[in-house]
C-alpha cells in the first residue's frame, strides 16, 4: 500500500507489478516486484519509496530533541545478491540517512529489520503533509548517496556500497509486508480485516454533489497528499 517508483533516474528501464508470490511466513499474500527491461551501468538513481503521512508518524518526535527509535522490518527477495540500502528522510527532502543490509541468497526471501535512530534535527510535518520518507534502493550514483551512522542535510537513497541491480537484464527486486513501528523491537506482520481497512479507508473517500442530490452524485476515491 502506498508503495511506488519514486524515479528510474538514469538510461535503465524497468516495469513494477504486484504478484502473488509472497514468504513461507506469510502465506496468500502479494508483493512489489520490479524486472529490469534495460541495464544502466552508471544510475543516478531507482528507488522504491513509501511515505508516511505526519498524522501517523508525529508520535514518533522526529526533527525534535525527543526523537524516538523506530524500527523498520519487511521481507526482500532479489535474484542479484550483495549490499542494499534502505534510506530514511523527512518530507521536505533536506534530511535523510541511509542504512544498509545485505542480500545474501538469490531469488530467496529473506526478513530484514532495521533499527532506526529518530532524527533530532530538522523539520518533519506533522499534518496530512509528507511526514517520513522510506525509500529502498535498487541503485544509485554519488549525489544521493552519504555515508551510513548518522543524518545528512540532504536527500538520500543510499551509500556508495549499493549493489546496482540495473547492471542485469532481467534482474528482480520484490519487497513485502513492510512495517514501521515505534521501538526497537519488530513485532509480528500486523494484519487487519477487511472491516478495519475500509474504515481506514473512508477518511479519503468523497462524495461530490453537483446535482443537488440528485441520481448523478460522482464517487471519488480521494488519495494521500503528495
Amino acid at each position: 500500500d502506498r508503495l511506488n517508483i519514486e524515479g528510474l533516474q538514469g538510461g535503465g528501464t524497468a516495469n513494477m507489478q504486484i504478484v502473488s508470490d509472497s514468504p513461507d511466513a506469510l502465506p496468500n499474500m502479494r508483493s512489489a516486484k520490479v524486472t529490469v527491461t534495460g541495464t544502466d551501468s552508471s544510475p543516478t538513481y531507482y528507488t522504491l519509496r513509501h511515505i508516511i503521512e505526519g498524522v501517523n508518524c508525529k508520535h514518533l518526535g522526529f526533527g525534535t530533541s525527543n526523537a524516538k527509535t523506530a524500527t523498520l522490518s519487511f521481507y526482500v527477495k532479489s535474484s542479484v545478491t550483495g549490499t542494499f540500502c534502505i534510506a530514511v528522510g523527512n518530507g521536505a527532502n533536506n534530511r535523510g540517512r541511509p542504512y544498509e543490509y545485505t542480500i545474501s541468497s538469490a531469488n530467496t526471501w529473506e526478513k530484514k529489520t532495521i533499527v532506526v535512530t529518530g532524527d533530532t534535527s530538522g523539520t518533519y510535518e506533522t499534518g496530512t503533509g509528507r511526514g517520513i520518507i522510506l525509500r529502498w534502493c535498487m541503485g544509485v550514483g554519488s549525489a544521493r548517496q552519504a555515508a551510513a551512522g548518522s543524518y545528512s542535510a540532504q536527500e538520500v537513497h543510499g551509500t556508495s556500497n549499493q549493489t546496482n541491480l540495473f547492471a542485469t537484464n532481467g534482474a528482480t527486486f520484490q519487497i513485502a509486508a513492510l512495517q514501521f513501528e515505534e521501538g526497537s523491537n519488530a513485532t509480528d506482520f500486523e494484519r487487519l480485516s477487511i472491516n478495519e481497512d475500509l474504515i481506514l479507508c473512508q477518511r479519503y473517500f468523497w462524495i461530490l454533489d453537483d446535482k443537488g442530490g440528485g441520481s448523478n452524485d460522482t464517487l471519488l476515491a480521494w488519495g494521500r497528499p503528495e
